[in-house]
């Protein structure tokens, strides 16, 4: 059960605990939603992280205007709260910020809570949005570094290219396959993507200092494997006499 405690789940925790005792300490309503805020702002990367919190921070500031529009005509009833969706979420697909479309519904329904719209209240809002975006963001700032994970795959990563190669000088000497080709070719190609993968997740996680030399690393081998793939079909019609 402990493998699962990674500092994902760690961050969450944190952040769900963070935000809702900071929100009962500056007296700010709905500390709850700063709460769940705060854990759906936790994601794999700092760059996903980031580009998440703008999305939802103009969603939030369109949601709402519509949803004060469409309650001083239509008042503060549940079926406001329908149509509201029913305009809001096709402006969300429409303008790519999707991702804002469940945070600005929360803090909708805190307008249908309260029957009223008063300066403090939006300033409370502005707060609880505030509040869980900030805290997740902080939180999400403390990413493991996957680099000695990288080192160690480029290294496997060379030893099958190597065996690969050896592999194909053999079987033009004795007109023989060896029973690990195949075998050899398709963990060339799982643990490429493997690297690629870790290398993405590296490069996303910097946000200023971004180095890009893993994923030529991992894009090179790519474009090798694709060569030695098209030489290996090419060798099954070569004989030496």
């Amino acid at each position: 059960m402990f493998k699962y405690f990674d500092h994902k789940v760690i961050k969450t925790a944190l952040a769900s605990f963070l935000s809702y005792y900071l929100a009962d300490y500056f007296g700010i309503k709905y500390g709850l939603t700063a709460s769940i805020i705060a854990i759906i702002s936790i994601q794999a990367t700092k760059s996903d992280s980031i580009k998440i919190t703008i999305e939802r921070f103009f969603a939030v500031i369109l949601g709402m205007s519509l949803f004060i529009l469409l309650s001083s005509f239509l008042g503060y009833h549940y079926i406001t709260l329908g149509i509201f969706i029913l305009l809001f979420m096709p402006l969300c697909i429409k303008f790519r910020i999707v991702q804002g479309f469940l945070v600005t519904t929360v803090l909708a329904t805190h307008i249908l809570s309260e029957k009223s719209i008063s300066l403090d209240f939006l300033l409370n809002e502005f707060y609880v949005l505030i509040l869980g975006l900030s805290v997740g963001n902080i939180l999400n700032l403390y990413m493991p570094t996957n680099s000695k994970t990288i080192d160690l795959i480029k290294m496997k990563v060379d030893l099958i290219l190597k065996q690969i190669l050896s592999d194909i000088s053999e079987s033009l000497k004795c007109s023989c396959v060896s029973v690990n080709e195949d075998k050899n070719f398709k963990s060339l190609k799982a643990t490429i993507e493997e690297g690629r993968k870790f290398s993405l997740l590296d490069y996303d996680n910097s946000l200023f200092d971004k180095c890009n030399e893993n994923l030529n690393f991992f894009s090179m081998r790519r474009r090798q494997y694709r060569i030695l793939t098209r030489m290996r079909t090419c060798f099954k019609r070569l004989y030496i006499t």
